[in-house]
């Protein structure tokens, strides 16, 4: 709560929260919260359910922290306020967060899931059907796979000029294998031999932003110690909201000692991937097929407010010859996905998916890029909404596909 006080209520947040654009309500904004929070550790306000639901419905995509000119750790403050309630009143998260949290805590739970869900399809019963929100279940069950078991060193294509460790994620293994496969594709055959370390997991937002503490950093610490064995090389991310998490490790006011310093020293090698391809030197001899065709951009927030990264996938895509890259007009506001945001709260997420929606439809095309699993599942359920179907790629996959696309037209030696 000591971050609270650096909030000088200048109102520079206002127009960049979702939330508060949406309820045009003081309450709904950063700088309301803010004062609810002073409130609540001051003895000045008693957590009522209403009071309560004000700090509920944040969003935490910090696109306030961006703006922000006394650098409030707006992040944080959520956060640990989210944690003291849960310390005092129990865990306040519906059924169905739970049952996310209790998946992902452990990788075989997970897979356990997407062999329910296999059987289970045909009769109908696609699991997860994600709490209310119906359309995100159906979305997410369809390209629910089971997770492969991954090997630990994947070797260079050719001469190796680099080595780096890729973050998998949990969810992802499940529902965005191709993304992982493409990473892979892309990097070893640009010459990086990539580590995969075999004892990585969930890497804690979830439960971070939910304000289980304690389990965040269960999970913080298991990933410290997957990837302490390659301290040199950078850490990638294919997906923004782990990224963003992974990069803030450092910041955990839960740790401390030896083990915040093992955090701060992962943080800093964390690398989204897009940002690692954009500046990375290629190799000479590497062709890059043209790909003839119009995408749509949608930049998470996790991306441009957390890791400061939005123009790196604009970097990377412009190494595609022939590619025609329009970027969504968002106006810059989260899209409503947030890790279980569009679970938990499926009507405001639904409002805000709106305005990116119809970003993408004035883009004149129906294939869109995000670099963030959240945010395509969240746009996938335009398919049943009525509005039509999307192809919804992680650029790194239409790198592959472009790459893909020179070898097969290559003189055969």
């Amino acid at each position: 709560m000591r971050y609270a006080d650096t909030c000088v209520s200048c109102g520079m947040c206002l127009p960049r929260c979702p939330t508060y654009t949406e309820a045009r309500d003081e309450a709904e904004s950063p700088r309301g919260r803010i004062s609810l929070v002073r409130a609540l550790a001051d003895g000045r306000l008693a957590p009522s359910p209403h009071l309560l639901q004000h700090l509920d419905n944040c969003l935490v995509c910090q696109a306030c922290e961006s703006v922000c000119p006394a650098g409030v750790p707006y992040g944080r403050i959520i956060d640990g306020a989210r944690a003291l309630l849960n310390d005092t009143g129990g865990d306040r998260r519906g059924r169905s967060e739970r049952v996310l949290s209790w998946a992902v805590a452990k990788g075989g739970r997970l897979r356990w899931l997407a062999r329910l869900a296999r059987v289970l399809r045909p009769f109908r019963l696609l699991v997860p059907r994600v709490g209310r929100v119906g359309r995100v279940g159906r979305s997410a069950g369809a390209r629910l796979m089971w997770p492969r078991r991954r090997l630990a060193h994947y070797p260079a294509r050719g001469v190796e000029r680099g080595r780096v460790s890729l973050f998998l994620g949990c969810v992802a293994q499940s529902l965005d294998r191709r993304t992982l496969d493409d990473a892979l594709e892309v990097l070893t055959r640009l010459g990086y031999a990539v580590d995969v370390p075999v004892d990585q997991g969930c890497c804690g937002a979830m439960d971070l932003h939910a304000g289980q503490a304690s389990a965040a950093t269960t999970l913080v610490n298991r990933n410290i110690a997957a990837f302490a064995s390659a301290a040199d090389q950078p850490v990638l991310t294919t997906a923004s909201g782990c990224g963003a998490m992974l990069a803030q490790y450092g910041r955990l006011d839960s740790l401390t000692g030896a083990q915040a310093e093992a955090a701060r020293a992962l943080a800093g090698r964390v690398v989204d991937i897009n940002a690692f391809l954009a500046s990375s030197d290629w190799p000479a001899d590497l062709t890059v097929a043209p790909l003839r065709r119009t995408v749509a951009l949608h930049t998470p927030c996790s991306l441009r407010n957390v890791q400061r990264e939005a123009s790196a996938p604009v970097r990377l895509l412009a190494r595609i010859p022939g590619l025609q890259v329009n970027a969504v007009a968002d106006d810059g506001l989260c899209c409503g996905a947030a890790g279980t945001y569009m679970v938990s709260h499926p009507e405001m997420a639904q409002r805000l998916g709106s305005r990116v929606r119809r970003g993408i439809r004035a883009t004149g095309t129906d294939c869109v890029l995000t670099s963030n699993l959240g945010c395509a599942l969240h746009l996938g359920t335009l398919d049943a909404a009525g509005e039509g179907a999307l192809e919804i790629l992680h650029p790194v996959s239409l790198l592959a596909e472009a790459l893909r696309t020179a070898d097969a037209s290559s003189p055969k030696p």
